[in-house]
């Protein structure tokens, strides 16, 4: 029997700085239309600052209006950025990892569904936090035993285009980090690596037969480029028939294709921007 699986990424929510939280509601309403099996978020559900309670508070209640199950795992502006600049300088900590962990119940999390298994991790920590990534790395080899078929779920991308190569800073799981996780990955019956951050949507298969799986976001478009074209908002469907995985981009209708330049007026980063209050589900 298949299984709809449908993840978003990149809501950007906030009651402050609400630009994103029309588009949001919008989705959820499709949702609850016809509730899929598992709704995913693979991070940065708040709108900019991990620091700020508020917005992580404020996202958290707008996903409780969805119906389906929903689990979800940290982005950047969630718990802290990875990498050699990260965003703002607020690289991931242990304080930050925890307050998520406290609004959301867990940085991970494992779902099991006909005769897949849906993993998720933080690859905020990856080659950061020793201890917690260590601590993970034992949970995802244990979760990769028995299951006929694994989909693994973060928020970066494994990689752009070639796992081999090292990426643009900050935009997908770093090389070294890279050759470590695909290590525990291979031990699994892994189909599939589904991933946000670049707010855009795309289904590729890596080298090894790995399919990449890119969501865009549901809050603002990315800029359009020569090597990916534009972006949209919208959400990724996945369906999932024995070891079968079909993926699709899907635009709900009714949502607003704007970027955060174009909210910003100015601000050097979103949580500076105007503000701009939620109005509640139309």
């Amino acid at each position: 029997m298949a299984v709809r699986i449908v993840q978003l990424s990149d809501t950007h929510l906030s009651g402050a700085r609400a630009y994103a939280a029309a588009n949001f509601d919008r989705v959820v309403d499709w949702l609850n239309d016809d509730p899929p099996a598992v709704v995913v978020n693979t991070g940065d559900i708040a709108l900019d600052d991990p620091d700020d309670a508020d917005d992580r508070i404020f996202a958290r209640r707008l996903h409780e209006r969805i119906t389906a199950r929903v689990v979800a795992i940290p982005g950047n502006h969630d718990v802290g950025d990875s990498g050699p600049s990260p965003w703002q300088g607020q690289r991931v900590d242990p304080d930050r990892v925890d307050a998520f962990v406290a609004t959301w119940g867990a940085d991970r999390f494992s779902v099991d569904v006909a005769d897949w298994r849906l993993i998720g991790i933080d690859n905020l920590l990856l080659g950061e936090l020793p201890t917690h990534e260590a601590e993970q790395y034992e949970w995802l080899r244990e979760e990769l035993r028995g299951p006929e078929h694994v989909g693994l779920f973060m928020h970066k991308p494994l990689c752009v285009s070639r796992p081999e190569r090292e990426d643009r800073p900050g935009w997908s799981v770093p090389l070294s980090s890279r050759e470590a996780l695909l290590a525990v990955l291979a031990a699994g019956p892994v189909r599939f690596v589904a991933s946000g951050h670049l707010h855009r949507g795309a289904a590729f298969r890596l080298d090894d037969g790995l399919m990449s799986l890119w969501a865009p976001s549901t809050g603002f478009v990315s800029s359009p480029s020569a090597e990916f074209g534009p972006s949209r908002c919208g959400v990724s469907e996945i369906v999932l028939d024995g070891p079968t995985v079909r993926w699709r981009e899907i635009d709900p209708g009714g949502l607003r294709h704007r970027s955060s330049e174009d909210c910003k007026a100015g601000a050097d980063t979103m949580r500076r921007a105007p503000l701009f209050a939620y109005g509640g589900p139309a």
